[in-house]
């Protein structure tokens, strides 16, 4: 239709729903924009443009069209819900809140509202709300691993610790390749002393994404933990190579390390002389995570 056609909006508009199926992004970036120019006003191709954006980081783009999907279509859930979306990527949780309780509102039957919504409540800190959206989001649709692992997230930080395991769980059993919920789940059971259990979760995260640097973080922390330094030093390295931004990581080397001080401040140097230029900043960094490593200190990385 759109070859037939190619000034008919709609079209074009369906033409890039079937490239991002086909995750051709930049061929559905193109249909969508040449469904603008036929149609400017044309609500569809603004919420799928901007989404699409938004997925590639165009978070300023992205929040232009969506504003304008909104402003076109006021009471379009989809341009609701995905402007609350990008809001809170840029930190706006305030009005991403006010927007995404119209989508509610409005469409009180839609998964991704109750979960955009409870996302803005959770960065709000408004946990008990959060916690409630996210139930609403589950109730709509019982496989939406990612209400049910940001739910444990929220019920973690209430300390309703069997709530959280059960959120974690079920996000695993809709989505058995979620990285993230069996990290969460394993990090809780880390806290709770459950180390062994911790371990194999994680185990299970290493072989879905063996260079998730969170993962392999996690992993070195809890093997430290069961005596197995060696090969929890191994995991803290790989986690620093897959990201070497990871200053957690760098802070549980350090302390894994420091049972053996010649290798501690070998990393200590390495912090502190690179990259050229950052000096001072990675001296501070370097100090700071030396301090941890004396005091006994493992962090996890969520």
């Amino acid at each position: 239709v759109a070859q037939r056609d190619p000034h008919r909006a709609d079209a074009l508009n369906n033409l890039g729903n079937c490239y991002r199926l086909l995750d051709e992004p930049a061929l559905a970036q193109s249909a969508y924009e040449r469904a603008l120019a036929a149609q400017p006003g044309n609500a569809d191709a603004l919420t799928n443009l901007g989404t699409l954006l938004r997925a590639r980081g165009s978070l300023g783009e992205a929040q232009v069209l969506l504003r304008k999907a909104v402003a076109v279509a006021p009471a379009s859930p989809a341009a609701l819900v995905n402007l609350g979306a990008v809001l809170i990527d840029c930190e706006n949780p305030q009005e991403a809140a006010q927007i995404l309780a119209r989508a509610v509102a409005i469409a009180p039957g839609f998964a991704p509202a109750a979960f955009n919504y409870g996302n803005a409540l959770h960065a709000l800190g408004q946990r008990r709300e959060a916690q409630e959206q996210y139930r609403k989001a589950l109730a709509i649709e019982p496989g939406h691993a990612e209400a049910a692992n940001n739910l444990g997230n929220v019920c973690r930080e209430l300390g309703e610790h069997k709530a959280a395991m059960d959120a974690f769980e079920t996000a695993i059993r809709a989505r058995p390749d979620f990285v993230d919920a069996y990290n969460n789940a394993a990090n809780l059971l880390r806290a709770l002393g459950h180390k062994d259990a911790a371990c194999v979760l994680l185990r299970k995260a290493q072989a879905l994404a063996p260079t998730h640097s969170a993962t392999l973080n996690n992993l070195g922390n809890v093997l430290k933990d069961c005596g197995e330094l060696e090969e929890g030093i191994a995991c803290l390295r790989q986690a620093l190579a897959s990201d070497p931004g990871n200053l957690t990581a760098h802070s549980n080397l350090l302390y894994a390390l420091s049972f053996q001080s010649s290798d501690a401040a070998e990393i200590l140097v390495d912090a502190i002389e690179s990259p050229a230029g950052n000096v001072e900043v990675n001296a501070a960094i370097g100090i700071g995570m030396l301090g941890y490593a004396f005091m006994g200190k493992a962090h996890t990385n969520a």
